[in-house]
């Protein structure tokens, strides 16, 4: 995925602007203490093969971290001349895996190139849309879920196409990688370890535990996990079919028995590596918190936009979530001499196929699949690990708020701190205005991260 000389020459000319200096080498391609065009133009000479860069400067110049030269770095420089977003002495996505990236942030790294192509998740008619740049991610597919799917037409001679513009106007930034799936030769987080590796070289290396066989085509399989994010290892070549052949799939958990290739005597080739976000919770129902939950929670009443909910919490097992419900036909509060409080026993009657009305995340809580992001933390940290929109406000507490996506959901990010409200005290809370903290010099701490059950 080549780009051409021409696009390489007009970025480097549009970012003819005051440079912004930096103490760190990273970005800083000719050693003058400083990030500038000229970096960029000598980046932009080496990818295009007219002046090649030594060892020490290629080192400076890689600043995804990804041990390549090529667009990618081109952007990341410009984007820090711009002032969009800086390097760092360590770049932020050296260290990020790659189900914490969100559309935006693979965008970015691929500096807008990438294909769009369907892939099968294992099932027979279950393709999806995947985004690929196997120049920045070598043979590594990114699935963003069903957003932009209206990109897809199929010709009279049944060829399948697709619309870029149209898949971009069904996204928006902020929408989180759901499924990452690694083909042969791509690499399988920062492990070293390539899809292509036979399972004795992975074991070693990985430390890698028993197999089964599911109910998929993608299997025999190893589920493990590799610097704390979740992978599924695919060992689908002939011969591993042939061997597990008659292992029993369990129909009430579509899965074989445990077991391992030593047993079988053989030693098969990874043939997939996939990579899942961590979910999120409004999926739970009513039992399967308390399942999770091992029976120990405490209730607390709770305000959720403009009306009162009853929230179970286990902070050891969900740190800094509460989990809120609102069943109809059902009073869950009783008055003391403070004010409310949940009615326990009332509480524990709530039927157990009861979804959550709400899910709010406090300060400390970590945001699923973000790189280590919280709430509580400021604007300007959050848009390292999240491609955070404008804001807007809202007649609620939950104000102001910046949406983002996570996987299968919409949620509120929401910045209520003090500091800002004289700042932004003349915008309307109701004519739909948006809004940057930029613009208003502001640099506010989150403080809640809340969905809402629509369907309730």
């Amino acid at each position: 995925m080549k780009r051409t000389a021409a696009f390489i020459t007009a970025l480097t000319m549009a970012f003819s602007v005051c440079a912004i200096s930096a103490s760190a080498i990273n970005g800083d391609v000719n050693g003058d203490g400083k990030v500038n065009v000229t970096d960029i133009s000598i980046i932009a000479a080496h990818v295009k093969g007219k002046k090649l860069l030594n060892d020490e400067r290629k080192a400076r110049a890689d600043v995804n971290g990804d041990e390549k030269i090529n667009i990618s770095d081109i952007t990341f420089v410009a984007a820090h001349v711009k002032g969009k977003r800086l390097l760092k002495e360590e770049p932020a996505l050296n260290n990020r895996a790659l189900v914490e990236y969100d559309f935006g942030m693979f965008k970015e790294a691929v500096g807008g190139e990438y294909e769009l192509t369907t892939i099968n998740e294992g099932q027979p008619d279950m393709d999806v849309l995947a985004v690929y740049n196997f120049d920045v991610f070598p043979n590594t597919y990114f699935i963003f879920g069903n957003r932009g799917r209206d990109c897809i037409k199929m010709t009279e001679s049944g060829v399948l196409t697709f619309d870029k513009d149209v898949f971009e106007k069904g996204m928006n930034d902020t929408v989180p990688a759901q499924v990452i799936q690694v083909e042969n030769g791509g690499k399988i987080g920062d492990t070293g370890c390539v899809v292509g590796m036979k399972y004795s070289e992975l074991k070693v290396k990985l430390g890698l535990g028993k197999a089964v066989v599911e109910n998929s085509s993608l299997s025999p399989n190893i589920r493990t996990i590799i610097n704390g994010v979740n992978w599924n290892l695919v060992f689908n070549d002939e011969a591993t079919r042939k061997a597990v052949k008659n292992k029993h799939i369990n129909p009430d958990t579509l899965r074989s028995d445990e077991f391992t290739f030593e047993e079988l005597g053989i030693d098969p080739v990874c043939t997939y590596a996939i990579s899942s976000s961590n979910m999120v919770f409004p999926t739970y129902s009513f039992e399967r918190l308390k399942d999770d939950m091992n029976g120990e929670y405490d209730v607390e009443v709770v305000s959720i936009g403009q009306a009162a909910g009853a929230a179970m919490y286990n902070d050891e097992v969900f740190p800094n979530i509460r989990f809120v419900f609102r069943p109809d036909n059902m009073n869950l509060f009783k008055e003391t001499a403070d004010g409310y409080e949940v009615d326990r026993k009332k509480f524990e009657k709530i039927p157990g196929e009861t979804f959550v009305y709400a899910v709010e995340y406090l300060p400390g809580a970590e945001i699923p699949g973000r790189g280590g992001a919280k709430v509580g933390m400021k604007y300007s940290e959050l848009k390292e690990h999240i491609s955070l929109g404008k804001a807007y406000k809202t007649p609620s507490e939950f104000s102001p708020v910046i949406d983002i996506s996570m996987p299968g959901e919409d949620w509120m990010l929401v910045f209520d701190d003090p500091s800002i409200q004289n700042a932004i005290k003349d915008i309307s809370i109701f004519g739909d205005e948006k809004f940057s903290f930029e613009d208003y010099n502001i640099d506010p701490k989150s403080t809640r991260m809340v969905w809402f059950n629509e369907h309730l």
